[in-house]
């Protein structure tokens, strides 16, 4: 999920494949998951649909998303060892420089 489609946008298999460069078979595949999940939704004429996120589902997700990372940078930060920081540490320095 990169945000390259707007919600509401509309699709279809064969040019989703032809943009990957695969066969439709294992694109219809992945897009019944996607539905499945509600990641996607489906047209009266068969076409795939980014579905449109409603205030309470942006919020909802938001939640989720600050809660979930909040707890893998902790996690990640408590495995953290001196000689683990340094190199980072001197990467976001040279980053600031430029």
């Amino acid at each position: 999920m990169s945000g390259q489609m707007m919600p509401g946008e509309q699709f279809s298999l064969r040019c989703t494949a032809m943009a990957l460069g695969a066969s439709v078979m294992p694109v219809r595949e992945a897009m019944q998951r996607l539905v499945a999940e509600q990641a996607l939704g489906v047209t009266s004429s068969r076409a795939m649909r980014v579905p449109t996120m409603t205030d309470s589902q942006f919020r909802e997700i938001t939640r989720i998303r600050i809660n979930v990372e909040g707890l893998a940078t902790e996690q990640a930060a408590s495995s953290w060892t001196d000689a683990g920081v340094a190199p980072a540490l001197s990467r976001c320095q040279s980053a600031r420089v430029r």
